[in-house]
């Protein structure tokens, strides 16, 4: 009850940043209809993340199936973005990362094990990934 406020603050802030960040990354694909599937899984993912931080553990149904969404639809993104993006090959390692950082999340919802630690993990990775798109352009171009 201490943190919140402070967690609901930065999941917010969070997924402003994933969507900021994935819609400037989506300007490089060239074809528009790519380009519009990006920027929707990018839009419903931060949506996804966003309510997760507001609807807290306290309703856990909610708050799962929001987390659920957003890990899906932004994995989906990531690769997508990855089939669609002129950096091929380095894209394919943080799909790959990605992906198999995603797999321990599934396990989650249907057992009565720690949510928070796979969820922790699983932004960790999104950081990295996000760290990855923003500066791929200087070091792949």
């Amino acid at each position: 009850d201490n943190t919140k406020i402070i967690w609901i603050i930065f999941n917010v802030l969070m997924a402003f940043a994933l969507f900021s960040i994935g819609y400037e990354a989506n300007q490089d694909i060239e074809d528009p209809t790519k380009r519009k599937l990006l920027n929707y899984l990018i839009s419903f993912s931060s949506m996804f993340f966003a309510l997760s931080g507001i609807i807290t553990m306290e309703f856990k149904v909610p708050h799962l199936t929001l987390a659920g969404l957003f890990f899906f639809s932004y994995t989906a993104y990531i690769f997508w973005y990855g089939m669609f993006s002129k950096y091929k090959r380095q894209t394919l390692y943080s799909m790959i990362l990605t992906g198999v950082t995603f797999l321990p999340v599934i396990p989650t919802f249907t057992m009565d094990i720690s949510y928070g630690s796979f969820e922790v993990v699983f932004i960790s990775v999104v950081i990295i990934w996000n760290y990855f798109l923003i500066y791929s352009k200087r070091f792949f171009s």
